[in-house]
Formats: structure tokens, C-alpha cells, sequence
């Protein structure tokens, strides 16, 4: 496929309800992994381990601040996800735009504790956050028309993440 042909397909692709409903399950999963993650934490380690530990440090922190401030968000993208199969795209700008911007606002707490947690739920939260944050991103940066004016931006899979080429083939201009 072109260049051209290609960058429409992908503002088609990352402006879909499709895509916007990948993120609010992308965010649904970073949720549910971080629960796993903080329960996990609590099961396997004694309460003395974070005795010395900066409160930042802890993930009594992450449930109080990160958490909470998660599910908040959760239910946010899901009215945000209502109001976009309904044509209204504000609210869902609103949300990818504070999410692709997330690693600022965790600059208060620690990731220290990941390391007392199974190495299984530590990946399977990692991976969520960078897929929620891609997503994030590209619906952000589609919606607020933020690619630039040559939009070429959207062909680097650096900043986009890999794209599925023959899901991609579904949001060609004409298509469908």
C-alpha cells in the first residue's frame, strides 16, 4: 500500500470505535493486572519487608493514588466509549490525551515494590500500561489532529506500535 493510502487508512483505523474500544479494554486489563499485582504483593511478602521503605516505595501507595486514580479513569472511558459509538468524540480525546501523558503524573510514586511480585503479573501490567499508552496516543493524537501537517508521524511504527497490516487493509478509504 502507499504512503498516502496508508496514512488515511491509519487516521481511519485510529479514529474508529474499534480502536477507541481496544483502549477502554487495553485500560480495563491495566486495571484488573495492577489489582493482581497489589494483591500478589500482600499474599507473598510479610508486612515487615516495607517496614524501612519510603511510603512512595510501597504499594499501599499504589492502591491509594494510582489505583483509585485508575479506576476513576475506568469508568470515564467507559462514558467516554458510550458517547463516541454516538459520534461524540471530546470526552474520549480528553481521556487518551491525560493517559498519553501518564508517566508525569507517576512521577510521585515508586516502582520498587514490582519487584517482590510475580514475574508474570509484573509483565502482563507492563504490557498493559504500553498498550493502553500507544493507544492512547494515536486515538489522541488522530482526534486532536496532532499528526502534523504531512501526518508522516503516522507511518513511523516507533511512535504508533506495530500495526496489523491485513487489519489495517479494513479502514481503506472506501472500504466497507
Amino acid at each position: 500500500m502507499d504512503k498516502a493510502t496508508k496514512k488515511q487508512a491509519l487516521l481511519n483505523y485510529f479514529s474508529s470505535f474499534d480502536y477507541a474500544q481496544e483502549l477502554v479494554l487495553d485500560h480495563d486489563d491495566l486495571v484488573r493486572w495492577l489489582e493482581e499485582c497489589i494483591e500478589d504483593f500482600h499474599l507473598r511478602n510479610p508486612p515487615e519487608l516495607t517496614r524501612d521503605w519510603k511510603v512512595w516505595e510501597t504499594p499501599d501507595e499504589w492502591e491509594r493514588r494510582v489505583l483509585a486514580n485508575f479506576r476513576g479513569t475506568n469508568n470515564g472511558f467507559h462514558q467516554a466509549l458510550e458517547l463516541y459509538r454516538q459520534g461524540a468524540t471530546d470526552m474520549m480525546e480528553d481521556y487518551a490525551g491525560s493517559m498519553r501523558s501518564l508517566s508525569k503524573d507517576m512521577d510521585v510514586v515508586s516502582d520498587r515494590w514490582f519487584d517482590y511480585v510475580d514475574d508474570y503479573k509484573g509483565r502482563k501490567y507492563a504490557s498493559a500500561m504500553n498498550e493502553m499508552r500507544k493507544k492512547a496516543a494515536n486515538i489522541y493524537y488522530t482526534l486532536s489532529d496532532y499528526w502534523g501537517e504531512d501526518n508522516e508521524d503516522i507511518l513511523k511504527e516507533h511512535i504508533t506500535g506495530p500495526i496489523n497490516e491485513t487489519k489495517l487493509r479494513e479502514y481503506l478509504p472506501g472500504h466497507g
